[in-house]
């Protein structure tokens, strides 16, 4: 989030002449960068589950091993 907040910051405070794509590498050094922050941000969105049991996680954890005294 931050990359992409970075690149919103540039492009409002960029001189009027520069070019958007100027202030955007000057932001974050190119517009693979940006490219790869956007798609991470969709990725960080989609992920919301709909449930989520801390009972079953609780049961899986206390499962390992190492929560029995073994060595992990």
């Amino acid at each position: 989030m931050l990359v992409a907040a970075d690149a919103v910051r540039a492009l409002v405070d960029a001189d009027p002449q520069t070019s958007v794509r100027d202030a955007v590498r000057e932001a974050v050094g190119g517009l693979d960068a940006l490219q790869e922050a956007v798609d991470r941000l969709e990725a960080y969105h989609q992920f919301q589950p709909e449930h989520v049991d801390r009972r079953t996680i609780n049961a899986h954890v206390r499962a390992w091993p190492w929560q029995k005294g073994d060595a992990p």
